[in-house]
């Protein structure tokens, strides 16, 4: 490319200097007498050779021409567009030689300065890109560091319910149950929960958005392995901000997880042991009803007999006393829950007269 580009210099050159020389000629006839314009046309005819040198000569000077412009010109030119390209291209270190003409000099300087403002601006951006991630990092430790002291297990998912972010406890939760699927960042947490429990809890947590709640949390059960019941506890991860303040849609969402396996066993403990209480309870006072009828319906009935009828009612109270005191040690810890408080205890709820465990 520059050997075409000298050439054609060279061929511009000779062709402005044999013009030149031509013009030169035809001047020089046009300016002669008639007789005289004759002579000089027989001159010229006749010096046919020296014409042919002097075109030699022009071409040879041409040449030199072309040479000098090229050097002088079109060489910094192109070296100013390399070290432009390459400052632009992800270099601003470098700098452009300012060399050539005057103008081609005050070029360089300008581009040089370019570059040293677009190194100023480069560099406070990287700064402040590292100084970003640096926070990030910060906060990114501190989150994990809180996660990994929560009780329950903490799993923090995208909105299409990729995994971003876990805790011990919730890993060891899954894992322990035997789920089928398993847990990782970037994994789906549709293999660890049911999706259509998750896209409903989503739901509820977008109507109460729309309905203004600042702070919506949606609640549900949850069996994932054949030994696993854990309550959830969904809150919303808002995304980007509209121009009103509002935010559009939420960009993912925090899961809180317990297992409440063992409190549904000491509810079916306190059950059963109810149960089974009802059913002595039942016997005792039959028996002693039935004597306290007899000692009613027969008032004239020996003092033997009466004798007899109430001891078998105190022998009766004392058995279903020692039953009573023997139970109520056995009982659940949430043993004063009836059967229809309790999926609002293990939904997180407290029941009449309490106060709301999640919002």
């Amino acid at each position: 490319m520059p050997r075409a580009r000298f050439l054609a210099v060279w061929f511009a050159c000779f062709a402005l200097l044999a013009g030149a020389a031509a013009g030169v000629l035809f001047a020089v006839h046009a300016a002669l007498a008639p007789e005289q314009q004759l002579q000089f046309a027989r001159l010229l005819a006749a010096g046919g050779n020296i014409l042919f040198v002097f075109g030699v000569i022009l071409f040879v000077a041409s040449g030199f021409l072309a040479s000098g412009i090229t050097r002088s010109f079109l060489a910094p030119m192109r070296k100013l567009a390399e070290s432009t390209r390459l400052i632009a291209a992800g270099n601003p270190a470098w700098r452009a030689e300012a060399e050539g003409p005057s103008e081609i000099r005050e070029l360089a300087l300008a581009v040089n300065a370019l570059a040293e403002r677009h190194e100023t601006l480069t560099g406070g951006v990287e700064e402040r890109i590292r100084q970003a991630h640096a926070d990030l990092g910060n906060e990114t430790n501190r989150l994990a560091a809180l996660m990994s002291e929560l009780a329950s297990g903490v799993v923090v998912c995208t909105i299409e319910g990729r995994i971003l972010l876990y805790n011990e406890h919730a890993r060891q939760m899954f894992s322990a149950a035997g789920v089928p699927g398993f847990i990782g960042l970037g994994r789906s947490l549709f293999s660890l929960l049911d999706r259509h429990l998750v896209v409903h809890a989503l739901d509820q947590l977008r109507y109460r958005l729309a309905q203004g709640d600042a702070r919506p949390v949606s609640v549900f059960l949850a069996s994932p392995g054949p030994s696993l019941l854990v309550r959830v506890r969904m809150a919303p991860v808002m995304g980007t901000a509209s121009v009103d303040g509002r935010p559009l849609e939420p960009s993912g969402f925090l899961l809180l997880m317990d297992d409440v396996g063992g409190e549904v066993a000491l509810y079916e403990q306190r059950d059963q042991l109810l149960e089974h209480l009802i059913q002595s309870a039942r016997a005792t006072l039959a028996s002693i009803r039935m004597a306290a009828e007899n000692l009613e319906s027969f008032p004239q009935m020996g003092p033997d007999r009466q004798a007899q009828f109430a001891a078998i009612i105190s022998a009766e109270a004392h058995r279903l006393t020692a039953h009573l005191a023997h139970r109520t040690t056995l009982r659940a810890a949430r043993s004063g829950m009836s059967a229809l408080e309790r999926p609002c205890a293990l939904m997180g709820f407290r029941s009449r007269g309490g106060s709301a465990a999640s919002p």
